[in-house]
């Protein structure tokens, strides 16, 4: 009972410290660049804050990262929208 115990402790804390994930695919038509309807064009390396809270990220290889406030413990986060991510969340 101990251990089941704890297991839920840890899930619940893990979960409140995650971040939404998101991953576009880079253009081989634009290399160097990254785009999305959301961000526009982007330069490799280059962020932009998000509508809400949010960052888009331009990597390297031409792959668009969009990190958000996550879930925590199964609701969605109210965020914090005079901060910038992550201190929204």
């Amino acid at each position: 009972m101990k251990i089941i115990l704890l297991g839920l402790v840890v899930l619940c804390t893990a979960s409140m410290v995650m971040s939404a994930l998101s991953r576009q695919p880079k253009d081989p038509s634009k290399p160097g660049h990254c785009y999305s309807d959301t961000t526009g064009p982007m330069k490799n390396q280059e962020s932009k804050p998000l509508k809400g809270c949010g960052v888009a990220s331009c990597q390297s290889d031409g792959t668009l990262v969009f990190e958000t406030c996550g879930v925590i413990v199964g609701r969605p986060t109210k965020p914090d929208l005079s901060k910038p991510y992550p201190d929204c969340c």
